[in-house]
């Protein structure tokens, strides 16, 4: 009901002096640089006590004057931070350089890799398909010799009845 809005074009209107809220509205910037601009001086600001406790409040003059400062300091950072970007660029060129050598080693050795994994492969299916037909005579000449040795163990089992593990182990 009282409740006001707030907002860019509506703040502090036919008042000379803002909250720290208002004034950060009005300049785009967040409360707590409204705060910190306070603590250096760049705003000169009066504390003023409020049924919510201490409250700052600025002039709007010194808003405005400080915004045309500011507009002249942020030109100057522009200028400086250029300068710090072309030596940052400078320090880091031989580091962006290096790294874009071991990325191309890196891919080259993904590749071997990728290769010595594929002849791996290749092996491998050689080798099983190698033993498969050498099983296959395995066990056919082994059924031969199962029956001879059945038929040599039945022919003692008729003469003497020896135990269980003579005939596995022989003796």
């Amino acid at each position: 009901m009282g409740e006001e809005r707030t907002d860019a074009h509506s703040v502090g209107r036919g008042r000379d002096r803002l909250t720290i809220a208002e004034a950060a509205t009005l300049l785009g910037v967040h409360k707590n640089t409204v705060r910190n601009r306070i603590k250096n001086g760049s705003y000169p600001a009066e504390i003023v006590q409020t049924e919510r406790g201490p409250t700052y409040l600025i002039e709007r003059e010194s808003l405005l004057t400080n915004l045309n400062t500011n507009t002249l300091s942020s030109a100057s950072q522009e200028l400086v931070s250029h300068q710090a970007m072309e030596f940052v660029q400078d320090l880091l060129r031989p580091f962006v350089s290096e790294l874009g050598e071991v990325r191309e080693e890196l891919g080259a050795e993904r590749a071997r890799r990728q290769m010595a994994e594929q002849r791996a492969a290749a092996l491998e299916a050689e080798l099983e398909a190698l033993k498969e037909p050498q099983e296959s005579p395995q066990t056919a000449e082994e059924e031969p010799e199962r029956a001879e040795l059945h038929a040599a163990t039945g022919e003692a089992e008729e003469g003497v009845q020896r135990s269980w593990w003579r005939r596995i182990f022989g003796s």
